[in-house]
């Protein structure tokens, strides 16, 4: 057992036996070393989170976490920024993954800790995922937090899930050494198109008819590089090269010989909406996740999890003032990290387009309503009145160039930057209303129902305990069966709830939580 201790000294900045925060603390001792990019380093990681309403100070001898993890610095362009972004693999004494809560969210080892540099507001790729988790799919949890790496105030962090297959992240089934030959064999991968730049992959065998020497590179995620089989690479290559044949042959568009049943249409149509919305290029370039489920439980192609929006609902060059520009129809010969033309295909096809006019609009009428969209930022940035203050003394930038290309004048102050920020998605969504292409002549139904953005429950499936939890007071909470009948009842004004279900039946049931004036509903699973 290795006992140890952080020591700070009285003079650095943001740390004293005084310093508190309404936010989580995160502390960082690599003993002085420094920080790679190629490798991982032992340190001492240590997370203060007290439940609210309690603050989090430097003398609490309380922790959400306190021990070893394995850390290093992670990102491609970003690697140029002041504030870096982390990597982190929680462990225990001899080095074995350690899964712990953080934050609230579901128990794991491995975690991320990305910076906000290049983010005046805070809030680019918290809104994002909040976003797309209220339109039904798994997105990145997160929860903003204060960092001091070897006694150094380093600013505003935001603490998120990584990417992985998790049963409470990415759930697909989990794929065996020996999983080579049958229906073990399609799934679960996970892959993305990307940089390559630490993390490996194939060159697609089929190039887009407009760019006919523009192969599309792939990385694998799950499994890895180092850990995937040459029957799963191979498997998984050629299902990508199968549906990259549909895209660009001649009976694209064909609902059995085309690439409808080889997808989810769905989850790519509002992967779509949400990088349109965002006007955000790298959403159909790199940053680009797909998985896809054994052909036994599902067998399509999803799109996302999404994700790098720090580039996203601000002014870059090469956005007219207009804002009028689709993203995902970019020629794929342009970049040099080329834009996959799979979307442009796509909304050619009415079938797709109309599908992705339908959802937009639902959409529009509630999560992406201007009015929502804006109190969501705001409730983001409320829960950082305090902290950004310090943030801003570390990292005096208002005013000036962050590095990336974003058009002048830049923001002054966190006002300015979110009034202007919120008239350009005003104008956006306006824009999007009129041009969007395809017509919906069934409207999806509007619910006061909706699957929550700051609802988490987990872990489901359950077994013995279900944990729900909402950044707003809980006031009511239902779960029924099958058949609509109550089994379990309870209010109170509480931010986190545990629900017993140690005598509750295996099958599927309905949670229904009260926050507000609104009802949010989650499926659950008892096991």
């Amino acid at each position: 057992m290795v006992n140890w201790k952080l020591n700070f000294a009285a003079n650095v900045h943001g740390v004293s036996d005084t310093f508190s925060s309404n936010i989580p603390v995160i502390y960082i001792n690599t003993f002085m070393t420094q920080l790679r990019v190629d490798s991982m380093l032992d340190v001492r990681f240590k997370v203060i989170d007290q439940i609210t309403p309690l603050r989090n100070k430097a003398v609490d001898s309380t922790f959400q976490y306190q021990g070893h993890a394995k850390i290093k610095v992670r990102g491609n362009y970003s690697l140029n920024f002041p504030q870096r972004s982390y990597s982190i693999e929680l462990n225990d004494v001899d080095g074995n993954d350690t899964s712990v809560s953080l934050g609230g969210m579901p128990p794991e080892s491995d975690w991320l800790l990305m910076n906000t540099w290049n983010d005046r507001s805070f809030v680019r790729n918290p809104l994002m995922y909040q976003l797309y988790q209220a339109m039904g799919h798994y997105a990145t949890r997160f929860k903003f937090c204060e960092v001091f790496l070897n006694g150094e105030y380093v600013g505003i962090y935001q603490l998120t899930e990584k990417i992985k297959r998790d049963k409470n992240r990415v759930d697909i089934a989990k794929l065996k050494d020996t999983d080579l030959a049958g229906d073990s064999l399609t799934g679960g991968y996970i892959f993305k198109h990307d940089y390559v730049i630490d993390t490996l992959g194939w060159l697609s065998h089929v190039a887009p008819p407009a760019c006919n020497t523009n192969f599309a590179q792939y990385q694998y995620v799950y499994p890895s590089y180092n850990n995937i089989k040459l029957e799963q690479a191979q498997y998984i290559q050629t299902f990508v090269d199968t549906l990259e044949s549909r895209f660009y042959g001649l009976n694209v568009n064909d609902p059995i010989m085309g690439y409808r049943p080889l997808i989810d249409i769905n989850s790519f149509a509002d992967f779509l909406i949400l990088n349109e919305f965002s006007w955000n290029g790298d959403g159909f370039a790199k940053s680009m996740n797909f998985y896809k489920d054994k052909n036994s439980v599902d067998g399509k192609l999803y799109a996302g999890p999404v994700w790098d929006f720090d580039w996203a609902l601000k002014k870059m060059p090469w956005i007219n003032d207009s804002i009028d520009v689709w993203s995902y129809n970019v020629p794929p010969c342009n970049n040099l990290q080329a834009t996959l033309p799979w979307f442009s295909v796509m909304m050619l096809d009415t079938f797709f387009a109309n599908t992705v006019r339908c959802r937009y609009e639902y959409f529009r009428n509630n999560i992406l309503s201007t009015l929502s969209i804006n109190q969501q930022i705001d409730n983001n940035e409320s829960i950082l009145d305090e902290a950004q203050v310090r943030h801003y003394n570390r990292w005096p930038t208002w005013g000036l160039s962050l590095g990336t290309p974003e058009q002048m004048p830049y923001s002054t102050n966190m006002q300015q930057e979110l009034d202007t920020m919120k008239a350009m998605i005003a104008r956006r969504l306006v824009w999007m209303d009129l041009h969007l292409p395809g017509v919906c002549t069934t409207p999806l139904n509007v619910s006061n129902t909706l699957m929550s953005a700051s609802m988490q429950v987990y872990p489901n499936p359950a077994h013995t305990q279900l944990t729900v939890q909402s950044e707003q007071p809980i006031q009511q909470l239902i779960l029924y069966n099958t058949m609509g009948q109550c089994i379990y009842q309870t209010h109170g004004n509480s931010h986190r709830i545990y629900i017993d279900i140690s005598n509750v039946s295996p099958g599927v049931y309905l949670l229904k939580t009260q926050s507000g004036e609104t009802w949010y509903i989650n499926r659950v699973v008892v096991e």
